[in-house]
């Protein structure tokens, strides 16, 4: 019940619903000084019993009131619920949305296993296009996610390159750029309902250095956060190349 009435208020425009309140306000005052008014004017009681009646008519009145103000209660609060639900996504170019699948190099070089850049098909060394990611942040509710923003974090990867749209937020000289940051600002709220496409990265300089590389996606807003970790799944050169044909990319392919 107090589900239903949280929603039904949530659909009640701000403005509808302040001029309600204020006329049932006014409404309350205006009937409890009519009916005392009524009753020491009228003579339809006693004297002795006026004092009474008057103390009753208030009293009525003052729960009148106090019922209004637990409905405005429950109007705040339910408005503080209006929090955005955001949910970020990562593809890259030969894998699905949210499963991450590269391929690196068996041979480490200085502790790092570069992702594979060439690979030959046919007869010919063709550049694969691996490393290109798409991202996007869709919130699944009504209300606006104002001030969003996304960190991208790589764990047991680095070496990311600089991309536009996307600022530095943590490298070290092991492992170069490792997380970096989009953010909308206060002037690019992700509206109720929305997908908002990010700035693309490009991971194709990008190294494992450890056994479980993984991505996390930490996305907030006003009232907002959450934090998704996606394993990264390591492909052989074959499967990068039975891919790249399964996703539409055919270069050099007899």
């Amino acid at each position: 019940m107090m589900k239903g009435l949280r929603d039904r208020l949530l659909n009640v425009p701000q403005s509808g619903f302040l001029w309600a309140v204020i006329l049932a306000v006014v409404a309350v005052l205006g009937a409890v000084v009519i009916l005392v008014v009524g009753t020491l004017r009228v003579p339809l009681v006693a004297p002795k019993d006026q004092a009474t009646w008057v103390g009753n008519e208030i009293a009525i009145g003052i729960l009148a009131l106090a019922a209004i103000a637990a409905v405005v209660a429950i109007a705040a609060y339910a408005v503080s619920l209006r929090r955005p639900l955001l949910e970020p996504d990562i593809k890259f170019r030969y894998s699905d949305w949210n499963k991450p699948a590269l391929a690196a190099e068996e041979q480490e070089r200085e502790g790092r296993r570069p992702l594979i850049l060439q690979i030959v098909r046919g007869h010919q060394s063709v550049y694969t296009r691996q490393g290109e990611a798409d991202v996007r942040i869709h919130n699944r509710v009504r209300w606006s996610a104002r001030n969003p923003a996304l960190r991208v974090e790589l764990i047991d990867m680095g070496l990311l390159r600089e991309n536009p749209g996307w600022r530095t937020d943590k490298q070290n000289s092991a492992r170069g750029i490792y997380s970096v940051i989009w953010e909308g600002g206060s002037d690019r709220p992700i509206h109720g309902e929305w997908t908002v496409n990010l700035p693309p990265l490009n991971f194709a300089e990008v190294a494992l250095t450890g056994p479980n590389p993984a991505i996390t996606l930490d996305v907030v807003a006003e009232g907002f956060h959450s934090v998704k970790r996606l394993m990264v799944a390591t492909l052989t050169r074959e499967e990068l190349a039975k891919r790249m044909t399964t996703y539409g990319d055919d270069r050099s392919v007899p």
